[in-house]
């Protein structure tokens, strides 16, 4: 009762106030992120389960987050690709870096295009398997093909290396065609003439 009497009442809000209003107290709590950069991701395959507001992950650390899926033709109208937006906030990585100095525009598309120049790619990867939620995986591929960032296009495009899924079925499907060329008839066949003459053998 004392320590209310004696807390000062707070000042009041000047009219027009805008208040913003967080989903839950982690998000109200949370450092405010600063001005988001944004890009485009281009893929070629299904991005089913990949949704607005799903998020982009350096490595496990949240950065970003999907803001928008669409679909584009690619010379002619049989190819479809499929854009997918995002929103990058370089400071929760330079929070986690003990470099904390403001990096220009110029400085930051310079260390975008050596990461990128390293094997830095996006990928779509598979965030819960019961639900099939997918999320965008920026990542250093090891043997990934030379690319570069189209700083040109709007917005700049950041090359991408083929999600988990898409590998493991493509890996399947040549698992597949390989053991469907084995002559297994064949091979019976061998083999049950082996097996007569061996047996022929063993008797005489």
């Amino acid at each position: 009762a004392a320590s209310a009497r004696s807390a000062r009442p707070a000042a009041t809000a000047p009219p027009a106030s805008v208040f913003k209003l967080h989903a839950n107290r982690g998000d109200a709590l949370r450092e405010p992120d600063s001005e988001g950069v944004r890009f485009a991701l281009v893929f070629a395959e299904t991005v089913r389960g990949l949704k607005p507001g799903a998020p982009v992950e350096f490595r496990g650390i949240p950065i970003g987050e999907v803001n928008e899926i669409s679909t584009r033709y690619v010379g002619t109208r049989e190819r479809i690709v499929i854009p997918v937006h995002i929103t990058i906030y370089p400071d929760r990585l330079r929070r986690l870096s003990d470099d904390k100095r403001a990096v220009s525009a110029v400085e930051r598309q310079a260390g975008i295009d050596q990461l990128v120049a390293a094997g830095l790619r996006a990928q779509l990867r598979m965030g819960n398997l019961l639900t099939g939620q997918l999320y965008v995986a920026l990542d250093f591929i090891d043997g990934a093909p030379p690319a570069k960032v189209a700083w040109n296009a709007s917005p700049p495009e950041l090359p991408t290396s083929k999600g988990e899924l898409q590998e493991l079925q493509s890996t399947i499907a040549s698992l597949a065609r390989k053991l469907d060329a084995v002559p297994y008839a064949q091979i019976a066949a061998e083999l049950r003439k082996a097996i007569a003459s061996l047996d022929s053998t063993l008797k005489s």
